[in-house]
């Protein structure tokens, strides 16, 4: 099903739904004790949803289920990122990225870093809330969550006010999740994502009419 084109300086994404049980073998290997956000997300989110993907023309949809494999859908993190935004843009939904390439310990003096990033014991996560989402950004937090072998988004209805500081605990993890409502993770060796929305969620159930 097209989506629609972005604008003219950018691709149209196809949606492409998939099976949930094949796509499952390769979230459960790819979240599995990886970081506290992906552990929680397997355990209260993903059998309420169901998966599909957004390819450009020309990707080769043969090998749509090779989701370790490059060289399937070509770079549109730009196309991306648009759609995301403009499916939330109504929504009181904020976003999570993980950041499996640093550390908490490792400190930071990026603004960007600075300004967004929060922690989990020595877990580094980038969170938005949903008056400060931009495309820029939500790109840059694209970028900085993406280690090729793994990348989770989560877009997710939850109010952040009441965080003190920039460490989480495990309770406010699990809100995070247990309110998803979209996720974005990391595929086709870096290149692509799989999309999970959940079933019938009030605030996206026009998304795709």
């Amino acid at each position: 099903m097209v989506h629609g084109s972005l604008n003219k300086a950018m691709k149209k994404l196809y949606r492409h739904e998939l099976d949930f049980e094949q796509t499952f073998e390769y979230v459960r290997g790819n979240l599995g004790e990886v970081n506290q956000l992906s552990s929680q997300f397997l355990k209260l989110s993903v059998s309420k949803g169901n998966f599909y993907v957004l390819l450009p023309e020309g990707s080769d949809t043969k090998r749509i289920y090779e989701f370790n494999s490059g060289y399937i859908t070509s770079f549109v993190d730009k196309e991306i990122s648009r759609y995301v935004l403009d499916v939330t843009k109504k929504t009181p939904y904020s976003y999570i990225f993980d950041d499996v390439t640093v550390n908490a310990s490792d400190g930071f003096k990026d603004e960007f870093s600075l300004k967004y990033s929060v922690f989990l014991n020595n877990e580094v996560y980038y969170l938005i809330k949903k008056e400060s989402i931009s495309e820029d950004l939500f790109l840059k937090c694209m970028k900085a969550s993406n280690g090729i072998w793994h990348s989770l988004c989560l877009v997710t209805e939850i109010d952040f006010d009441d965080m003190p500081n920039k460490n989480l605990d495990e309770n406010v993890i699990k809100k995070f999740c247990s309110n998803a409502q979209l996720a974005m993770i990391g595929a086709y060796d870096g290149e692509g994502y799989i999309f999970w929305e959940r079933k019938d969620p009030l605030a996206l159930k026009n998304l795709h009419a």
